[in-house]
């Protein structure tokens, strides 16, 4: 529901832009305001082949010691991406998967990457009750710019 909302929100904003933008032209009669209206224009087109080249560019890594824990000890998971590319990230979202007695406060990280940098990320995981359980990365959402437009990477 969170990511049909941003993504509702997204197309509002544009359309709005574009409304205004074309007030912008007609009423003031001016050039830049018709150039305003191309760049607009061009904006959804770019942002989506910066999120494409995100999605192949983006190496995604983790690492989790395999512990035993008794109730109320914690571990930490070692989350490593890293961009291989000349351009920034677009915004990469890690969505976090809690075991059965084992829990992250943190759900969700949204994030981005400079040019050809890694950022390592640590999440920590408190064990509630004794027994057997599985964590991990759940999915990874690579969206773009305007927030229009989203892939999911398959490199986890």
């Amino acid at each position: 529901m969170k990511r049909k909302f941003g993504i509702v929100k997204g197309i509002i904003s544009y359309i709005l832009a574009l409304m205004m933008t074309i007030v912008f032209a007609l009423f003031l009669n001016a050039s830049v305001g018709w150039f305003m209206l191309i760049a607009l224009i061009l904006a959804p087109v770019l942002s989506v082949f910066f999120a494409f080249i995100s999605k192949h560019s983006v190496k995604i890594d983790f690492h989790m010691p395999e512990v035993k824990l008794s109730k109320g000890d914690c571990c930490e998971m070692t989350i490593t991406l890293k961009n291989t590319t000349i351009f920034p990230t677009t915004p990469i979202e890690i969505e976090i998967l809690n075991g059965e007695g084992v829990f992250s406060k943190e759900t969700g990280i949204i994030t981005t990457i400079m040019p050809l940098s890694q950022k390592t990320i640590k999440v920590t995981f408190d064990a509630v009750i004794c027994g057997k359980s599985m964590v991990g990365i759940k999915n990874v959402v690579i969206s773009d710019y305007l927030g229009i437009f989203s892939f999911k990477s398959k490199r986890t």
